[in-house]
């Protein structure tokens, strides 16, 4: 799986994201800097049953203009410039794992349509008459999660954790 099983620590983490990966349910990791975050991502992607789809990762710090354009896609025609379809990550992921890292620095508006999608599952891109599906598993890193509206109860079926060792969990926001 790429990642060695030395430790205790180790063997537990990977006991967890196997655990996780069965199930389809968002998943929030936590942990500090360094500690491997997006790592844990792609082991549970390839131990789930989307392994056979792509693993997208995400750096949502680098979208300040076009946010949902880059997120959902658009169709020729949706803005000037926009002289064909484009695939936006959601569809990219579809059937597989979208990683979102850095969410919290999305742009307000992006912010709000992206929590949308989650929340209902569908993705409608720029200039599309319909909503499309979104096929994903939802990833994220932790510090995501007070910036989404807090901490929920691990417990209320809404979403999974995994604590790579950080003072500060709580589960996914969505």
């Amino acid at each position: 799986l790429g990642i060695h099983v030395g430790s205790a620590v180790t063997r537990e983490l990977v006991e967890k994201a196997a655990m996780v990966a069965g199930t389809s349910v968002p998943l929030l990791i936590t942990g500090e800097t360094g500690t491997g975050k997006e790592l844990v991502a792609k082991l549970v992607h390839r131990l789930s049953d989307r392994r056979g789809g792509p693993f997208v990762p995400v750096n949502c710090a680098t979208m300040r203009q076009l946010a949902e354009s880059l997120l959902f896609g658009h169709r020729k025609g949706a803005f000037t410039g926009a002289d064909r379809d484009h695939l936006g990550f959601f569809e990219q992921a579809n059937g597989g794992t979208l990683f979102l890292d850095e969410l919290g620095e999305l742009p307000a508006d992006a912010l709000a349509s992206l929590l949308r999608a989650l929340q209902e599952g569908e993705i409608q891109p720029l200039g599309a008459k319909n909503r499309l599906s979104a096929g994903y598993r939802y990833q994220t890193r932790a510090s995501e999660a007070v910036q989404l509206g807090g901490c929920r109860d691990p417990g209320d079926g809404r979403g999974q954790r995994l604590n790579l060792g950080g003072s500060h969990t709580c589960s996914a926001t969505v």
